[in-house]
């Protein structure tokens, strides 16, 4: 899979979100974004989620631009939030087969791996209870069993490593992640951990004030954030160097 983000750019109201950002992404790799709080992360995450629709610019699946109504290119991603809410009054087992359908996974598979992915994300004793009444974690632990049964071409995770799981479940993360590289997904996630991004990721693209101010591997991000005009970006390198040698970070962008 091929994901091409052109001059995209997001306005609400009277305020940029998202300035001009172009990337290209290729299957096969973690990529990080990186920045602090309203650098325009989890709107780059809601435009490929088809969650909002762009002020300038588009994204392209394999050359084929990516629209609300194109439900055949909807399926080749999925997107967890940040906050997990589900409105619908279901249970565990419920939720799994619905999304499981949505994307178009036959009755047989789903059943067939329905108890394998509750086992592995600790849901089987909540297995019939309301998602409702889930907490955090375990509401995120849901979501990434459906992502794991239904394996989008594309992973869009917003701040899965601050989603309130617990190590089990931060490790089992881990693991889906690294099994999804080596099946040649994207996994695209968001943090502000400088830290957490270099132990994990294959690139980084750091946003910032809106726009994307380095984009590459960890050490092509530490190089050029030691010669970057901005004072915050440079203070980047010493995190990130840090951080690649195995220190203690004290720095979150």
């Amino acid at each position: 899979m091929h994901v091409s983000i052109n001059g995209l750019s997001k306005r609400i109201g009277f305020r940029n979100i998202l300035s001009d950002v172009t990337i290209s992404m290729e299957g096969g790799s973690v990529v990080t974004l990186l920045g602090a709080n309203g650098t325009g992360k989890t709107t780059l995450l809601r435009l490929l989620g088809c969650i909002y629709t762009p002020t300038k610019g588009d994204i392209r699946f394999d050359g084929e631009l990516l629209q609300r109504r194109r439900l055949d290119l909807r399926r080749r991603f999925m997107l967890i939030a940040d906050l997990v809410s589900n409105p619908m009054p279901t249970t565990v087992v419920q939720y799994l087969i619905y999304v499981g359908a949505l994307y178009g996974r036959s009755e047989d598979e789903i059943r067939s791996r329905a108890v394998e992915l509750l086992e592995k994300w600790s849901l089987i004793p909540h297995s019939w209870n309301w998602v409702a009444y889930l907490s955090r974690g375990q509401a995120y632990k849901l979501q990434m069993a459906c992502m794991e049964l239904c394996d989008p071409e594309l992973w869009l995770l917003d701040e899965p490593f601050a989603s309130g799981m617990d190590p089990s479940g931060l490790f089992q993360l881990r693991q889906a992640i690294a099994d999804a590289r080596r099946r040649g997904r994207i996994i695209l996630f968001t943090t502000q951990l400088a830290e957490l991004a270099c132990s994990i990721s294959d690139r980084l693209i750091v946003l910032h004030k809106t726009r994307v101010a380095l984009d590459g591997s960890v050490a092509d991000v530490l190089w050029a954030s030691k010669r970057h005009p901005d004072p915050e970006l440079r203070t980047l390198s010493r995190s990130v160097s840090e951080a690649s040698h195995g220190g203690e970070s004290d720095f979150s962008l």
